[in-house]
Protein backbone atom coordinates (compact mmCIF):
# COMPACT_ATOMS: atom_id res chain seq x y z
CA UNK A 1 0.00 0.00 0.00
CA UNK A 2 1.23 3.22 -0.73
CA UNK A 3 2.31 5.26 1.84
CA UNK A 4 0.52 8.96 2.14
CA UNK A 5 3.34 10.49 3.50
CA UNK A 6 6.11 9.38 1.45
CA UNK A 7 6.31 12.70 0.16
CA UNK A 8 6.28 14.81 3.37
CA UNK A 9 8.93 11.69 4.34
CA UNK A 10 11.40 12.77 1.60
CA UNK A 11 10.90 16.49 1.44
CA UNK A 12 12.31 16.07 5.76
CA UNK A 13 15.03 14.19 4.08
CA UNK A 14 15.99 15.97 1.48
CA UNK A 15 15.59 19.13 4.32
CA UNK A 16 18.32 16.92 7.20
CA UNK A 17 20.60 16.60 4.39
CA UNK A 18 20.80 20.31 3.23
CA UNK A 19 20.86 21.19 7.12
CA UNK A 20 24.00 18.98 7.70
CA UNK A 21 25.66 20.31 4.50
CA UNK A 22 25.54 23.56 4.40
CA UNK A 23 24.58 24.90 8.08
CA UNK A 24 21.30 27.05 9.15
CA UNK A 25 23.13 30.17 7.70
CA UNK A 26 24.78 28.87 4.85
CA UNK A 27 21.55 27.41 4.00
CA UNK A 28 19.70 30.27 4.27
CA UNK A 29 22.05 32.14 1.99
CA UNK A 30 22.00 28.97 -0.47
CA UNK A 31 18.12 28.87 -1.07
CA UNK A 32 17.56 33.08 -1.15
CA UNK A 33 21.09 34.15 -2.61
CA UNK A 34 22.61 35.79 -0.05
CA UNK A 35 26.03 35.50 -1.20
CA UNK A 36 27.16 31.90 -1.06
CA UNK A 37 29.98 30.28 1.19
CA UNK A 38 32.83 32.84 -0.04
CA UNK A 39 31.98 36.54 1.83
CA UNK A 40 32.74 38.96 -0.74
CA UNK A 41 30.22 42.22 -1.14
CA UNK A 42 27.33 42.13 -3.12
CA UNK A 43 27.24 42.92 -6.81
CA UNK A 44 26.88 47.06 -7.53
CA UNK A 45 23.39 47.55 -7.60
CA UNK A 46 22.03 44.40 -5.47
CA UNK A 47 18.08 44.85 -4.38
CA UNK A 48 19.33 44.76 -0.21
CA UNK A 49 15.54 44.84 0.53
CA UNK A 50 15.57 41.28 -1.46
CA UNK A 51 18.21 40.13 0.91
CA UNK A 52 18.40 40.95 4.58
CA UNK A 53 21.04 41.12 7.00
CA UNK A 54 21.15 38.15 8.44
CA UNK A 55 19.50 37.38 12.48
CA UNK A 56 20.73 34.23 12.95
CA UNK A 57 19.42 32.72 15.75
CA UNK A 58 16.24 33.55 13.37
CA UNK A 59 14.89 35.85 16.30
CA UNK A 60 17.41 38.45 18.37
CA UNK A 61 18.48 37.41 22.16
CA UNK A 62 15.77 39.15 24.25
CA UNK A 63 12.94 39.09 21.31
CA UNK A 64 9.26 38.62 22.59
CA UNK A 65 8.55 34.96 22.95
CA UNK A 66 6.07 33.36 21.64
CA UNK A 67 2.80 34.46 22.24
CA UNK A 68 3.56 37.82 23.31
CA UNK A 69 2.57 40.91 21.28
CA UNK A 70 5.77 43.00 19.67
CA UNK A 71 6.05 46.49 19.82
CA UNK A 72 6.39 48.09 16.88
CA UNK A 73 9.21 50.32 16.28
CA UNK A 74 9.12 53.87 14.47
CA UNK A 75 11.48 53.31 10.75
CA UNK A 76 14.88 53.91 11.11
CA UNK A 77 14.33 56.73 8.76
CA UNK A 78 12.40 58.72 11.23
CA UNK A 79 14.81 57.95 14.23
CA UNK A 80 17.81 59.19 12.34
CA UNK A 81 16.23 62.50 11.32
CA UNK A 82 15.50 63.13 15.45
CA UNK A 83 18.88 61.62 16.50
CA UNK A 84 21.09 63.80 17.98
CA UNK A 85 24.84 62.97 16.94
CA UNK A 86 26.49 64.61 20.21
CA UNK A 87 24.31 62.56 22.59
CA UNK A 88 25.45 59.37 19.91
CA UNK A 89 28.79 60.79 20.62
CA UNK A 90 28.48 60.55 24.43
CA UNK A 91 27.45 56.60 23.56
CA UNK A 92 29.91 55.50 21.57
CA UNK A 93 32.63 56.16 24.62
CA UNK A 94 32.27 52.50 25.32
CA UNK A 95 33.21 51.60 22.02
CA UNK A 96 36.80 52.99 21.98
CA UNK A 97 37.70 50.00 23.81
CA UNK A 98 37.82 47.79 20.78
CA UNK A 99 37.50 51.10 18.15
CA UNK A 100 39.53 54.02 16.85
CA UNK A 101 37.38 56.48 15.25
CA UNK A 102 40.12 58.89 13.14
CA UNK A 103 40.51 58.77 9.77
CA UNK A 104 43.10 56.93 9.10
CA UNK A 105 43.31 55.20 12.05
CA UNK A 106 44.37 51.88 13.03
CA UNK A 107 42.29 48.95 13.69
CA UNK A 108 41.99 48.29 17.06
CA UNK A 109 40.34 44.81 18.95
CA UNK A 110 37.76 45.94 16.03
CA UNK A 111 38.08 48.18 12.92
CA UNK A 112 38.66 52.08 12.69
CA UNK A 113 35.20 53.38 12.22
CA UNK A 114 36.24 56.65 10.06
CA UNK A 115 33.78 55.92 7.22
CA UNK A 116 32.00 52.74 8.16
CA UNK A 117 28.89 53.81 6.77
CA UNK A 118 28.37 51.59 3.62
CA UNK A 119 31.82 49.95 3.72
CA UNK A 120 31.90 46.63 2.49
CA UNK A 121 31.92 44.03 5.20
CA UNK A 122 34.14 41.87 3.16
CA UNK A 123 37.23 45.03 4.12
CA UNK A 124 36.81 43.20 7.59
CA UNK A 125 38.35 39.53 7.06
CA UNK A 126 40.05 39.48 9.55
CA UNK A 127 37.84 39.71 12.37
CA UNK A 128 35.58 36.96 14.20
CA UNK A 129 32.68 37.64 12.72
CA UNK A 130 29.80 34.21 12.81
CA UNK A 131 29.86 32.38 9.17
CA UNK A 132 26.08 33.98 8.64
CA UNK A 133 27.73 37.83 7.97
CA UNK A 134 31.03 36.02 6.39
CA UNK A 135 28.46 34.33 4.14
CA UNK A 136 26.26 37.77 3.77
CA UNK A 137 29.01 39.86 2.59
CA UNK A 138 27.50 43.11 2.07
CA UNK A 139 28.39 46.61 3.27
CA UNK A 140 27.51 48.46 6.81
CA UNK A 141 24.42 50.11 5.65
CA UNK A 142 22.53 52.31 8.11
CA UNK A 143 20.25 49.42 8.90
CA UNK A 144 22.83 46.72 8.75
CA UNK A 145 25.02 48.58 11.65
CA UNK A 146 21.15 49.02 12.95
CA UNK A 147 20.95 45.33 13.31
CA UNK A 148 24.13 44.63 14.56
CA UNK A 149 23.92 47.49 17.71
CA UNK A 150 20.71 45.37 18.31
CA UNK A 151 22.24 42.27 19.43
CA UNK A 152 25.82 42.22 18.17
CA UNK A 153 26.55 39.20 20.04
CA UNK A 154 24.95 37.18 16.51
CA UNK A 155 27.70 38.93 14.31
CA UNK A 156 30.63 38.86 16.83
CA UNK A 157 30.73 36.06 19.00
CA UNK A 158 31.79 36.89 22.54
CA UNK A 159 31.36 41.08 22.04
CA UNK A 160 31.53 42.48 24.95
CA UNK A 161 28.98 44.79 22.98
CA UNK A 162 25.64 42.30 23.21
CA UNK A 163 22.45 43.70 23.82
CA UNK A 164 24.10 47.76 24.97
CA UNK A 165 21.95 49.40 23.04
CA UNK A 166 18.11 47.60 23.39
CA UNK A 167 16.19 51.01 21.93
CA UNK A 168 15.78 51.95 19.07
CA UNK A 169 16.34 55.31 19.75
CA UNK A 170 19.63 54.41 21.53
CA UNK A 171 20.92 53.17 18.26
CA UNK A 172 19.86 55.84 15.84
CA UNK A 173 21.64 58.42 18.32
CA UNK A 174 24.77 56.68 17.96
CA UNK A 175 24.20 55.70 14.69
CA UNK A 176 24.08 60.01 13.55
CA UNK A 177 27.46 60.28 15.27
CA UNK A 178 28.95 56.90 13.65
CA UNK A 179 27.27 59.15 10.39
CA UNK A 180 29.54 62.31 11.10
CA UNK A 181 32.82 60.18 10.85
CA UNK A 182 33.31 60.99 7.07
CA UNK A 183 34.46 63.90 4.52
CA UNK A 184 31.30 62.55 2.75
CA UNK A 185 28.21 61.32 5.06
CA UNK A 186 26.13 59.17 3.59
CA UNK A 187 22.83 60.32 3.56
CA UNK A 188 20.30 58.91 5.96
CA UNK A 189 17.61 56.74 4.86
CA UNK A 190 13.82 58.72 4.10
CA UNK A 191 11.50 58.91 7.14
CA UNK A 192 8.44 57.00 6.50
CA UNK A 193 6.53 59.48 7.78
CA UNK A 194 7.25 63.05 9.99
CA UNK A 195 7.95 62.27 13.43
CA UNK A 196 5.59 63.01 16.06
CA UNK A 197 5.76 65.42 19.16
CA UNK A 198 5.87 63.82 22.55
CA UNK A 199 2.16 64.57 24.00
CA UNK A 200 1.89 65.74 27.89
CA UNK A 201 2.65 63.53 30.04
CA UNK A 202 -0.67 61.63 31.09
CA UNK A 203 -2.11 60.57 34.91
CA UNK A 204 0.26 57.65 35.75
CA UNK A 205 3.25 59.03 34.27
CA UNK A 206 5.51 59.01 37.33
CA UNK A 207 4.69 55.11 37.57
CA UNK A 208 5.67 54.88 34.01
CA UNK A 209 9.00 56.41 34.71
CA UNK A 210 10.13 54.47 37.24
CA UNK A 211 9.34 50.96 35.03
CA UNK A 212 11.14 53.04 31.77
CA UNK A 213 14.04 53.31 34.37
CA UNK A 214 14.15 49.79 34.94
CA UNK A 215 14.04 48.69 31.60
CA UNK A 216 16.64 50.86 30.55
CA UNK A 217 18.63 49.84 33.08
CA UNK A 218 17.91 46.06 32.79
CA UNK A 219 20.31 45.25 29.80
CA UNK A 220 23.20 46.48 32.15
CA UNK A 221 21.79 44.73 35.33
CA UNK A 222 22.00 41.22 33.29
CA UNK A 223 25.47 41.82 33.27
CA UNK A 224 26.54 42.41 37.16
CA UNK A 225 26.58 39.40 39.98
CA UNK A 226 25.97 40.77 43.00
CA UNK A 227 28.74 40.58 45.89
CA UNK A 228 28.00 36.90 48.16
CA UNK A 229 29.08 36.69 51.65
CA UNK A 230 32.32 34.56 51.29
CA UNK A 231 32.05 30.43 52.24
CA UNK A 232 31.83 29.60 55.65
CA UNK A 233 35.54 28.73 56.14
CA UNK A 234 36.66 24.89 57.51
CA UNK A 235 38.06 24.59 60.69
CA UNK A 236 41.87 25.01 59.83
CA UNK A 237 41.40 27.96 57.56
CA UNK A 238 39.83 29.62 60.64
CA UNK A 239 42.55 28.98 62.26
CA UNK A 240 44.49 30.86 59.24
CA UNK A 241 42.44 33.51 59.05
CA UNK A 242 41.83 34.52 63.01
CA UNK A 243 45.62 34.56 62.95
CA UNK A 244 45.72 36.53 59.75
CA UNK A 245 43.65 39.54 61.46
CA UNK A 246 45.77 39.17 64.31
CA UNK A 247 49.04 40.23 62.50
CA UNK A 248 46.92 42.50 59.93
CA UNK A 249 46.88 44.98 63.43
CA UNK A 250 50.00 44.32 64.41
CA UNK A 251 52.45 47.23 64.88
CA UNK A 252 55.05 44.99 65.09
CA UNK A 253 55.50 44.34 61.60
CA UNK A 254 57.30 47.83 61.53
CA UNK A 255 60.31 48.51 62.15
CA UNK A 256 59.43 51.27 65.36
CA UNK A 257 56.15 49.69 66.24
CA UNK A 258 54.38 52.79 65.20
CA UNK A 259 52.81 51.45 61.64
CA UNK A 260 50.88 47.94 61.35
CA UNK A 261 48.96 47.08 58.27
CA UNK A 262 45.12 48.25 59.37
CA UNK A 263 47.24 52.02 59.81
CA UNK A 264 46.89 52.48 56.30
CA UNK A 265 43.93 50.05 55.54
CA UNK A 266 41.76 50.62 58.63
CA UNK A 267 38.70 48.82 58.39
CA UNK A 268 36.29 51.62 59.86
CA UNK A 269 37.61 54.02 57.19
CA UNK A 270 36.31 51.83 54.59
CA UNK A 271 39.57 49.83 54.20
CA UNK A 272 41.66 52.89 53.51
CA UNK A 273 42.97 55.49 55.93
CA UNK A 274 41.40 58.51 54.07
CA UNK A 275 44.82 60.54 53.22
CA UNK A 276 46.16 61.87 50.35
CA UNK A 277 49.17 59.69 50.50
CA UNK A 278 49.84 57.66 53.31
CA UNK A 279 51.96 58.13 56.41
CA UNK A 280 54.38 55.52 57.16
CA UNK A 281 57.21 55.02 59.76
CA UNK A 282 59.02 58.14 61.39
CA UNK A 283 55.70 60.49 60.21
CA UNK A 284 57.41 59.72 56.62
CA UNK A 285 54.78 60.03 53.99
CA UNK A 286 54.68 57.76 51.01
CA UNK A 287 54.09 58.61 47.84
CA UNK A 288 50.89 57.46 46.28
CA UNK A 289 47.21 56.76 47.67
CA UNK A 290 46.33 53.82 49.87
CA UNK A 291 43.41 51.79 47.54
CA UNK A 292 40.94 49.77 49.73
CA UNK A 293 41.70 46.31 51.29
CA UNK A 294 38.02 45.45 50.92
CA UNK A 295 37.33 42.91 48.06
CA UNK A 296 40.48 43.32 46.82
CA UNK A 297 40.85 39.42 46.65
CA UNK A 298 38.55 40.38 43.75
CA UNK A 299 41.52 42.63 41.57
CA UNK A 300 43.38 41.01 38.90
CA UNK A 301 46.48 42.52 40.46
CA UNK A 302 47.19 44.39 43.49
CA UNK A 303 49.12 47.76 43.93
CA UNK A 304 48.13 50.79 41.93
CA UNK A 305 51.09 49.48 39.52
CA UNK A 306 49.96 45.60 39.08
CA UNK A 307 53.63 44.89 40.37
CA UNK A 308 52.25 42.45 42.97
CA UNK A 309 50.47 39.43 41.54
CA UNK A 310 49.02 38.06 44.73
CA UNK A 311 47.51 39.09 48.02
CA UNK A 312 50.81 37.27 49.60
CA UNK A 313 52.98 39.33 47.30
CA UNK A 314 50.92 42.37 48.40
CA UNK A 315 51.40 41.68 52.25
CA UNK A 316 54.79 41.03 51.98
CA UNK A 317 56.31 44.68 50.42
CA UNK A 318 55.40 47.17 52.83
CA UNK A 319 57.63 45.91 55.31
CA UNK A 320 60.88 46.27 54.10
CA UNK A 321 59.60 49.50 52.68
CA UNK A 322 61.56 52.35 53.96
CA UNK A 323 58.54 55.00 53.63
CA UNK A 324 55.87 52.41 54.59
CA UNK A 325 57.07 50.02 58.11
CA UNK A 326 60.86 50.16 57.00
CA UNK A 327 61.66 46.89 58.62
CA UNK A 328 63.79 43.49 57.82
CA UNK A 329 61.64 40.32 57.50
CA UNK A 330 63.99 38.33 59.37
CA UNK A 331 63.87 40.94 62.22
CA UNK A 332 59.36 40.65 62.26
CA UNK A 333 59.96 37.14 62.10
CA UNK A 334 62.27 37.26 65.39
CA UNK A 335 59.93 39.69 66.84
CA UNK A 336 56.98 36.90 66.22
CA UNK A 337 58.55 34.12 67.27
CA UNK A 338 59.58 36.07 70.59
CA UNK A 339 55.45 36.37 71.53
CA UNK A 340 54.22 32.78 73.14
CA UNK A 341 50.59 33.09 72.08
CA UNK A 342 51.73 33.62 68.29
CA UNK A 343 53.95 30.65 68.68
CA UNK A 344 51.05 28.73 69.86
CA UNK A 345 48.63 29.71 67.10
CA UNK A 346 51.39 28.78 64.28
CA UNK A 347 51.93 25.39 65.75
CA UNK A 348 48.17 25.06 65.58
CA UNK A 349 47.62 26.49 62.00
CA UNK A 350 51.44 25.99 60.31
CA UNK A 351 52.62 23.45 62.21
CA UNK A 352 54.84 25.51 64.05
CA UNK A 353 56.05 27.07 61.16
CA UNK A 354 56.99 31.40 61.36
CA UNK A 355 58.26 32.71 58.42
CA UNK A 356 57.61 35.72 55.85
CA UNK A 357 55.67 32.74 54.20
CA UNK A 358 53.85 31.67 56.30
CA UNK A 359 52.81 35.37 57.79
CA UNK A 360 51.85 36.44 54.46
CA UNK A 361 49.52 33.66 54.01
CA UNK A 362 47.60 34.66 57.29
CA UNK A 363 47.18 37.70 56.36
CA UNK A 364 46.35 36.93 53.08
CA UNK A 365 43.54 34.30 54.28
CA UNK A 366 42.27 36.90 56.23
CA UNK A 367 41.79 39.83 53.52
CA UNK A 368 40.45 37.18 50.98
CA UNK A 369 37.32 37.70 54.19
CA UNK A 370 37.22 41.47 53.48
CA UNK A 371 34.07 41.12 50.86
CA UNK A 372 31.30 43.57 51.42
CA UNK A 373 27.97 41.99 50.23
CA UNK A 374 24.52 43.64 50.41
CA UNK A 375 24.53 46.57 49.33
CA UNK A 376 21.79 48.55 47.95
CA UNK A 377 22.74 48.11 44.30
CA UNK A 378 23.38 44.55 45.24
CA UNK A 379 19.88 43.71 46.56
CA UNK A 380 18.55 46.05 42.84
CA UNK A 381 20.12 43.76 40.65
CA UNK A 382 18.18 40.79 42.72
CA UNK A 383 14.74 42.31 42.27
CA UNK A 384 14.15 44.70 44.76
CA UNK A 385 13.40 47.98 42.35
CA UNK A 386 13.09 49.81 45.28
CA UNK A 387 16.15 49.71 46.97
CA UNK A 388 17.62 52.50 45.04
CA UNK A 389 16.52 55.46 43.84
CA UNK A 390 15.11 56.93 40.32
CA UNK A 391 18.16 59.16 40.66
CA UNK A 392 20.51 56.03 40.89
CA UNK A 393 18.90 54.52 37.75
CA UNK A 394 19.58 56.96 35.80
CA UNK A 395 23.04 57.62 37.00
CA UNK A 396 23.44 53.57 36.59
CA UNK A 397 22.39 53.94 33.18
CA UNK A 398 24.65 57.60 32.49
CA UNK A 399 27.39 55.06 33.62
CA UNK A 400 26.95 52.47 30.84
CA UNK A 401 25.83 54.38 28.22
CA UNK A 402 28.89 57.48 28.62
CA UNK A 403 31.44 54.57 28.89
CA UNK A 404 32.74 54.49 32.55
CA UNK A 405 32.01 50.59 32.49
CA UNK A 406 34.54 50.39 29.39
CA UNK A 407 36.93 50.50 32.03
CA UNK A 408 35.03 50.12 35.99
CA UNK A 409 33.16 46.77 34.25
CA UNK A 410 32.67 43.55 36.30
CA UNK A 411 30.83 42.71 39.50
CA UNK A 412 33.24 44.92 41.05
CA UNK A 413 33.18 47.91 38.75
CA UNK A 414 36.79 47.79 38.33
CA UNK A 415 40.01 45.88 38.87
CA UNK A 416 40.25 44.06 36.11
CA UNK A 417 42.48 46.30 33.70
CA UNK A 418 45.46 48.79 33.45
CA UNK A 419 44.26 52.07 31.64
CA UNK A 420 46.11 55.00 31.17
CA UNK A 421 45.62 58.20 32.91
CA UNK A 422 45.27 61.07 29.76
CA UNK A 423 47.93 63.61 29.99
CA UNK A 424 45.54 66.32 30.11
CA UNK A 425 44.68 65.21 33.68
CA UNK A 426 48.38 66.00 34.25
CA UNK A 427 48.18 69.02 33.01
CA UNK A 428 45.04 70.29 34.67
CA UNK A 429 46.54 69.07 38.14
CA UNK A 430 49.49 71.52 37.38
CA UNK A 431 51.87 70.02 39.76
CA UNK A 432 55.20 68.05 38.62
CA UNK A 433 55.24 64.57 37.68
CA UNK A 434 56.19 62.26 40.36
CA UNK A 435 57.78 58.93 39.78
CA UNK A 436 54.31 57.73 41.39
CA UNK A 437 52.79 58.90 37.98
CA UNK A 438 54.66 56.59 35.91
CA UNK A 439 52.46 54.16 36.71
CA UNK A 440 52.75 50.33 35.50
CA UNK A 441 56.14 51.99 33.05
CA UNK A 442 57.95 51.62 37.03
CA UNK A 443 57.54 48.09 36.41
CA UNK A 444 57.62 47.13 32.79
CA UNK A 445 59.86 49.87 31.35
CA UNK A 446 57.52 49.34 28.51
CA UNK A 447 56.75 53.08 26.98
CA UNK A 448 52.70 52.15 26.15
CA UNK A 449 52.46 52.03 30.44
CA UNK A 450 53.90 54.77 31.16
CA UNK A 451 51.15 56.39 33.25
CA UNK A 452 49.08 53.39 33.64
CA UNK A 453 47.28 52.09 36.34
CA UNK A 454 45.13 49.30 37.90
CA UNK A 455 41.35 50.48 37.10
CA UNK A 456 40.21 50.89 40.90
CA UNK A 457 37.23 48.78 41.99
CA UNK A 458 34.23 50.94 42.93
CA UNK A 459 32.13 49.01 45.51
CA UNK A 460 32.03 51.52 48.47
CA UNK A 461 34.25 54.18 46.54
CA UNK A 462 31.74 56.66 48.49
CA UNK A 463 33.78 55.74 51.94
CA UNK A 464 37.16 56.05 50.58
CA UNK A 465 38.10 59.53 50.05
CA UNK A 466 40.24 61.07 48.34
CA UNK A 467 40.50 59.38 45.11
CA UNK A 468 43.05 59.24 42.15
CA UNK A 469 46.76 57.76 42.53
CA UNK A 470 47.01 60.76 43.42
CA UNK A 471 44.77 61.68 46.20
CA UNK A 472 44.25 64.84 44.42
CA UNK A 473 40.48 65.33 44.94
CA UNK A 474 37.64 64.72 47.63
CA UNK A 475 34.84 65.78 45.71
CA UNK A 476 33.03 62.52 44.21
CA UNK A 477 31.12 64.47 41.95
CA UNK A 478 34.64 66.12 40.70
CA UNK A 479 36.35 62.41 40.28
CA UNK A 480 33.06 62.01 37.89
CA UNK A 481 33.59 64.84 35.69
CA UNK A 482 37.18 64.79 35.83
CA UNK A 483 37.46 61.44 34.52
CA UNK A 484 34.49 61.94 31.88
CA UNK A 485 36.82 65.02 30.45
CA UNK A 486 40.06 63.69 30.43
CA UNK A 487 39.39 59.83 30.03
CA UNK A 488 35.97 60.09 27.93
CA UNK A 489 36.54 63.26 26.25
CA UNK A 490 32.86 64.35 27.27
CA UNK A 491 31.81 67.32 29.65
CA UNK A 492 28.95 65.64 31.59
CA UNK A 493 26.65 68.35 32.94
CA UNK A 494 26.35 68.67 36.93
CA UNK A 495 22.93 66.84 36.87
CA UNK A 496 24.48 63.65 35.39
CA UNK A 497 27.72 63.63 36.98
CA UNK A 498 25.37 63.79 40.44
CA UNK A 499 22.96 61.00 39.07
CA UNK A 500 26.40 58.67 38.40
CA UNK A 501 27.16 59.72 42.20
CA UNK A 502 23.69 58.75 43.48
CA UNK A 503 24.36 55.32 41.69
CA UNK A 504 27.74 54.77 42.98
CA UNK A 505 26.92 55.77 46.24
CA UNK A 506 24.70 52.94 46.04
CA UNK A 507 27.47 50.13 45.67
CA UNK A 508 28.47 50.65 49.83
CA UNK A 509 28.37 47.55 50.93
CA UNK A 510 28.39 45.43 54.38
CA UNK A 511 31.54 43.97 56.59
CA UNK A 512 30.10 41.68 59.23
CA UNK A 513 26.34 43.08 58.58
CA UNK A 514 27.16 46.37 58.86
CA UNK A 515 27.28 49.22 56.24
CA UNK A 516 30.58 50.79 55.57
CA UNK A 517 29.90 54.09 55.87
CA UNK A 518 28.72 52.95 59.51
CA UNK A 519 31.53 51.00 60.60
CA UNK A 520 33.24 53.80 62.17
CA UNK A 521 30.39 54.61 64.75
CA UNK A 522 30.91 50.67 65.54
Amino acid sequence: MKDPLLGNKIAGALLAALLLFFGLPQLANALFGGGGHGGGHEAEGEDHAAHPFPQFPIAYAGAESAGEEKTAEPDLGTLLAAANPAAGERRAAICKSCHTFDKGGANGTGPNLWDIVNRPVAGHEGFNYTPALKAFGGVWSYEHLDGFLKNSAEYVPGTGMAQRFPKAEQRAELLAFLATLSDNPVPFPAPAAPAEEESAPADGAEGEEHASLDEDAAPYVEGVKPVEEPSEPNSEQKKKIELGNLLYHDTRLSADGSVSCATCHDLALGGVDRLPTSTGIKGQHGPINSPTVFNSVHNFVQFWDGRAGSLEEQAAGPVENPLEMGDEWGAVVEKISADPDYVAKFADAYNGAITKETITSAIADFERTLVTPNSPFDKYVKGDKTAISDEAKRGFILFNETGCASCHNGDYFGGTSFQVLAQSYFDERGTPLTDADLGRFSVTGNEADRHAFKSPMLRNVAVTPPYFHDGSTSDLTVVVKKMGRHQLKTELSDEDANAIVAFLKTLTGEYQGVPLDKMGAQ
